[in-house]
């Protein structure tokens, strides 16, 4: 409950915006099966919702707390934007390819899994088809070059690959409070 009324109070405020992340524990082929994605809706935005229609105390004073119309909170719930990859942050974060190579080959000489991280620089779709791609197709990396990897992230090439990233990217350039804000 304390989550979900501080997303509320932050949706409150005039310039309020809330990033959620969560894996989707999905390859992108079944991310709709996502029980991740059902439970963010069923939770996190249903009791968000709920919140704002006044079912439930927001951590500011009752006095300050306005009656919103139903409009007023479908704007805000549209200030709620979901990051999602399918199937954890590795599989955006293995696509800096020319760094991940390295620190691959720093830990060992694997002849299959230099071929898979060139499969992956080659095709940009098939990192999100990778079931657990830190646990079983990278233990050698896991996530313990994440920082390193993002400031590499091909972000473009990526996108263009139209997965998960993509339907990302999508939903945050769909939100008009942000990409007014962010005109500013």
């Amino acid at each position: 409950m304390i989550l979900l009324s501080a997303i509320a109070a932050r949706l409150l405020e005039p310039a309020g915006f809330v990033v959620f992340h969560f894996d989707t524990d999905r390859v992108w082929s079944q991310r709709e099966s996502s029980e991740n994605r059902q439970k963010f809706e069923t939770i996190i935005r249903d009791g968000v919702r709920r919140i704002l229609k006044g079912g439930a105390p927001l951590p500011v004073t009752p006095r300050a707390r306005p009656t919103l119309t139903a409009e007023q909170i479908e704007a805000a719930l549209s200030r709620l934007l979901v990051l999602s990859p399918c199937y954890s942050m590795e599989s955006w974060l293995y696509q800096a390819t020319n760094e991940l190579l390295p620190r691959c080959q720093g830990r060992h000489s694997s002849e299959e899994h230099q071929q898979l991280i060139s499969a992956w620089a080659a095709d940009r779709t098939r990192l999100d088809e990778v079931h657990r791609p830190k646990d079983e197709a990278l233990p050698c990396v896991a996530d313990h070059h994440n920082e390193t990897l993002s400031k590499s992230f091909p972000a473009d090439d990526v996108w263009m690959a139209e997965r998960s990233f993509h339907e990302s990217v999508e939903r945050m350039q769909a939100c008009t409070a942000l990409v007014e804000a962010l005109g500013h």
